[in-house]
């Protein structure tokens, strides 16, 4: 990766610039989110509980 200060090539691992000194931020992990199959089959089982309560009602 560049220094954005210096724009001198730098590991990717560094916590700042070997030659101007510029702290890298670090950046927080990814967040994880949910797949789109269990969002799917949330829905579906949603929908399936909605038609089944107004077949009932």
């Amino acid at each position: 990766m560049k220094c954005k200060k210096c724009r001198t090539e730098i590991p990717e691992d560094a916590q700042f610039c070997y030659h101007c000194g510029w702290e890298v931020p670090q950046e927080p992990p990814p967040k994880k989110s949910l797949p789109l199959k269990a969002i799917a089959i949330g829905a579906a089982a949603l929908f399936a509980l909605i038609a089944v309560w107004r077949i009932a009602a």
